[in-house]
Parts: C-alpha cells; sequence; structure tokens
C-alpha cells in the first residue's frame, strides 16, 4: 500500500501516525465545539461510534477471512468498552469541564504510561547497555516535557492578540472543572491498556478492520446503554444540522474508524508504545490550527514546546530503529521477551485483576 504512494514500508507507520495525530486535532477542535453548542456526551459517543460501524462494517464484510470466537469475541468486547465507550466518555467529559490546557497537559501522560505499563508486560524491551534504550527513556521525557512548557510556560506573544477563543470556552465552575480533571486522569489510564489489548487481539484476530469494525458495533451498544441511563431526555438525541452533525461524522468516520484501524495496524508492527509516542504532536498541531484560524494567542512558550516534542519523538524513533527486525503479526516487534503469547495473554489477565 505505502509503495504504491510513493512511500517506502521503513516509512509507512511514522506517516500514518502523524496523519492519525492531525485526524485527532481536527477531533479536539470540532468535539469541544460541539459540546459548547449543547451536545450531550454520551449521545455523542454513540453517534460517533455507530457512525463508525457504518462506515466499517462493509470493508470488514468483504476482507474478513477470520471468524469471530468467544475469546476474540471477549477480548474485542474488553476492548471496546475501555478503548471506546470509557475512554471516549471521560475523554469528552474532561474536555467540555475542564480547560484545554488541562486536556493536552493530562493526555501527553499517555506515552509515558504506555511505555511503562509495556515494558512490565513484556511487549517493550530495554537494554541498559544499550545507548538506544537510553534514548527511548530519554527521547519519552523530552517529548513530554515539550507538550508541558507549551501548556504552563507561555512566555511573550508572537501571533495574535487574542488571548482565548470564544467558541472554545465552555461555561466551567471551580467544582466542575475539579471533575473534569479526574475524568482526564482516568481516561490517560484507559488508552495506554487500550493500546495493550491489542495485541493479544491480533493473535486471536488477525484482521484488523474487522476487529475494528466489532469494537466500534460493540462500543455502540456499551454506550447506548450509559447514554439511557445518563441522558433520559429524548430530546438529548436530537442532532443540529450544524457543528453537531458534522463533529459525529468527522469524528465517527476518521477519528474513529480509520484511527482504530491504523492503529491496531501500527501496533502490530511496531508495538503500543511506538503508537503512544506520537500523541504530543496533536498539542502542536492544535496550536498551530488554532493559532492560524482560530485567532488564538501563539507564544513563545508554544514554539519552544513544540521544537521539543518533535526533538523528542525523533530520538525516541532513533532509539527504536535499534530493536529487533520486525516479526509477523502477532509478535510484535517490540517484544522485548521471549515469551509466547499464550503467556502473554494470561499476564495481562493477571494485571487486570489486581
Amino acid at each position: 500500500m505505502w509503495t504504491m504512494m510513493g512511500i517506502s514500508e521503513g516509512l509507512g507507520p511514522p506517516v500514518a501516525m502523524v496523519l492519525l495525530e492531525v485526524i485527532y486535532s481536527g477531533m479536539f477542535i470540532l468535539s469541544k465545539m460541539a459540546l459548547v453548542d449543547g451536545l450531550s456526551i454520551r449521545v455523542f459517543v454513540v453517534y460517533r461510534q455507530a457512525v463508525a460501524t457504518l462506515v466499517l462494517a462493509p470493508a470488514a464484510y468483504f476482507s474478513s477471512s477470520c471468524s469471530l470466537t468467544w475469546k476474540s469475541f471477549w477480548w474485542i468486547f474488553l476492548s471496546a468498552f475501555v478503548g471506546a465507550t470509557m475512554n471516549q466518555n471521560l475523554a469528552l467529559e474532561g474536555l467540555y469541564l475542564a480547560s484545554a490546557s488541562v486536556t493536552c497537559a493530562t493526555s501527553n501522560l499517555i506515552p509515558a504510561i504506555t511505555f511503562v505499563l509495556s515494558y512490565f508486560v513484556g511487549l517493550e524491551k530495554l537494554d541498559f547497555r544499550s545507548p538506544r534504550s537510553y534514548g527511548k527513556i530519554i527521547g519519552t521525557v523530552v517529548c513530554i516535557t515539550g507538550a508541558m512548557v507549551m501548556d504552563f510556560l507561555r512566555g511573550s506573544k508572537l501571533l495574535n492578540a487574542a488571548t482565548a477563543s470564544p467558541i472554545l470556552v465552555g461555561p466551567v465552575g471551580e467544582r466542575d472543572w475539579i471533575v473534569g480533571c479526574v475524568c482526564m486522569i482516568a481516561y490517560v489510564f484507559c488508552w495506554p491498556i487500550w493500546l495493550i489489548l491489542q495485541v493479544p487481539i491480533i493473535k486471536c484476530h488477525p484482521n484488523h478492520i474487522s476487529a475494528s469494525a466489532w469494537t466500534c458495533a460493540f462500543s455502540v451498544l456499551q454506550s447506548a446503554v450509559v447514554a439511557l441511563v445518563i441522558d433520559r431526555d429524548s430530546r438529548a438525541w436530537i442532532l443540529k444540522p450544524n457543528i453537531e452533525l458534522a463533529a459525529c461524522i468527522y469524528t465517527g468516520v476518521f477519528a474513529t474508524g480509520v484511527a482504530f484501524f491504523v492503529q491496531s495496524w501500527s501496533i502490530s508492527i511496531k508495538g503500543p508504545a511506538y503508537s503512544a509516542m506520537f500523541n504530543p504532536l496533536s498539542t502542536v498541531i492544535v496550536t498551530i490550527i488554532e493559532s492560524l484560524f482560530l485567532q488564538e494567542a501563539l507564544y513563545i512558550g508554544s514554539l519552544a514546546g513544540g521544537v521539543a516534542v518533535i526533538v523528542g519523538l525523533y530520538i525516541v524513533l532513533w532509539g527504536k530503529a535499534g530493536d529487533s527486525t520486525r516479526e509477523e503479526a502477532p509478535n510484535v516487534q517490540s517484544v522485548g521477551k521471549p515469551e509466547s503469547q499464550d503467556d502473554l495473554e494470561d499476564r495481562l489477565l493477571a494485571s487486570s485483576t489486581r
């Protein structure tokens, strides 16, 4: 696929992940605008997953060469609950209730959490005799530090006089802000767990499109139950034909349907920590979009932090280049110990019961 586009196979995963962060950046802007406009968070998640299911289902039907077994059913059902239903409800609640800076700052902890969890379950290797292993650690720290600098150390203004875009500001009180922060903290643990869950799913259901379609379909049912319990006003299900409808279509098609497939494919090649490492890029992209199109002020701190994120990402990619040669799925390239996939699944199950 990448050869047809003029991109070498080795550049496929990083190019895909950068494009994915562009998609997530658009999702951040559109979602915030739709929520401020009055769209229910729970209903938003249901419609988003429903759109993604409609997009992926036909492709999954014609491409699927493996059936859904009981084993793959439970793994994908758990993945849908953690990575779609819980993850998206918590993220949107935090996005609406907390400030944009808190949302970006906490989400930038995802690479570090994913890296640590991946190491403890045997999906990421560290050889402290190798400079490339130190590169992965240092690059992760630089990446996260740069993102934090963008959020908290502003400095002088470089572009635009406006301090905030009114379309991205919602009615938030102090208590709501605290609840939003708690939601974001829970979210940054859900997403790394979802990334790691893709490894056993690849083992028992190696068709990425089919697995993504089932994930979205299960999440529609789970999210609908949550929405019906919390939002009992039937008027909440009526979409306005403006930014609300646009947000549901965009996030469903691109930020869920396409994103789940790309994430699953990238993890099957490079591992969960690699995919999570690109997350701080969305902070850089959102800052650029807000400055150019939403009249947000651009600060020296934002520029310096953005440069640090890019540098840190390059250091991590250099460290990952020293990992063992790519293995066939489901044996992810970054697996650090010669253990069987069944052993890995046992460890994941044991970890989830602690």
